[in-house]
């Protein structure tokens, strides 16, 4: 335990002012948290109990700039995001097919999971599957209506109905019908509406068979 907090204090230290991203590899019993400093190109990690409530404590309590909390979707759900919220962090949920893959991968462990998504998160590469603090139109689920966390694999996070793929209720889904309104809307008035119908022919007669006068 000493350890681990004087490595952390000398991240701390040796930071400064300079904003820190953080990436978390969510589990069942434990969680693995990477602290990445863009501006000095520096990373740190720990591993702490899975406990939302003293891992919201433990970040607050570092002293640093922490800009964004990112961790994978899983069976965990939004609990850990809404706690961190609360506590006044930036969180996200990312989901796992989305995000950048090497093709020759390294050795994978849970701290170098944490640490990717800290880094990709600072270099802007990681997409949101539920939004984040800032936009009070869209929030995560509550807890009564997220589904059970008991599915294997995130099945839970896959069948989240007012954030899923599919259905009338996709938020991006009603942000594109939304900018295409407005995009209609905004037509130049040079283009005429087309006429309702065209008139009908009017029939005609040759000359050469006008009767005499």
């Amino acid at each position: 335990m000493e350890r681990k907090a004087g490595r952390l204090a000398r991240f701390v230290r040796a930071i400064g002012d300079s904003a820190v991203y953080v990436g978390i590899d969510v589990h069942k019993k434990t969680y693995s948290v990477a602290l990445f400093c863009p501006d000095r190109n520096l990373t740190e990690g720990y591993v702490c109990p899975a406990d939302e409530a003293g891992l919201a404590e433990q970040l607050r309590g570092l002293g640093c700039v922490i800009v964004h909390v990112v961790y994978e979707s899983g069976p965990t759900g939004f609990s850990l995001a809404r706690r961190l919220i609360d506590a006044g962090f930036c969180a996200s949920v990312v989901a796992a097919s989305r995000i950048p893959r090497v093709s020759a991968a390294a050795a994978k462990t849970d701290r170098i999971d944490a640490a990717k998504l800290a880094i990709y998160s600072a270099r802007g590469l990681l997409h949101a599957i539920a939004p984040r603090r800032f936009p009070r139109r869209w929030r995560f689920p509550s807890s009564p209506d997220e589904p059970s966390r008991a599915s294997p694999q995130g099945s839970a996070m896959r069948q989240e109905q007012p954030f899923g793929r599919a259905g009338s209720g996709h938020w991006l889904l009603r942000m594109a019908q939304a900018r295409a309104e407005r995009s209609r809307r905004s037509l130049p008035a040079r283009f005429p509406a087309a006429p309702a119908a065209f008139p009908a022919p009017q029939p005609t007669v040759a000359p050469c068979c006008l009767p005499p006068p």
